[in-house]
């Protein structure tokens, strides 16, 4: 990508989808702001299909404390770790099906109900004034600041 940026070209979002566990279907989400300091995205979309609770973000500055519980989920490594616990054949067939093109394979995964982010527990280390620094265990492709 820094490629392409130092020979003049800008890199575009064409099209998002969020997709959820037991979810068969992804949900269109747009970027609401993203961060100039920090590798971090706010992101928009109606999760009203879904019907289970959200989480509202908490903006109070003693929100995070030292030495706090923390639940850490996601898809730190993305697409290739959901392959990755899908198993041999229902990524071949996956595979198949979609002609590899992510959009349809994430698709697929949706339909299989395959799509689990990966969850750790830690504690909240530190509190900066740009980050929040904690414990909880990620994997490759995951940030250790958040």
């Amino acid at each position: 990508m820094e490629e392409a940026v130092k020979q003049g070209l800008e890199p575009v979002i064409a099209e998002m989808s969020g997709y959820f566990p037991e979810a068969t279907t992804g949900i269109p989400v747009q970027i609401a702001q993203i961060s100039g300091e920090a590798d971090l995205a706010l992101l928009r979309g109606d999760l009203s299909s879904l019907k289970r609770p959200t989480l509202k973000i908490d903006a109070r500055k003693d929100a995070a404390i030292s030495g706090q519980s923390l639940i850490s989920l996601g898809y730190a490594t993305g697409i290739s770790a959901i392959l990755a616990r899908a198993g041999d054949e229902t990524v071949d067939q996956i595979l198949k099906v979609s002609g590899g093109d992510p959009k349809l394979v994430m698709s697929e995964l949706a339909k299989r109900k395959l799509i689990r982010p990966l969850v750790t527990q830690g504690h909240v280390g530190d509190v900066l004034v740009d980050k929040i620094v904690y414990d909880a265990q990620t994997t490759s492709g995951g940030s250790a600041d958040r």
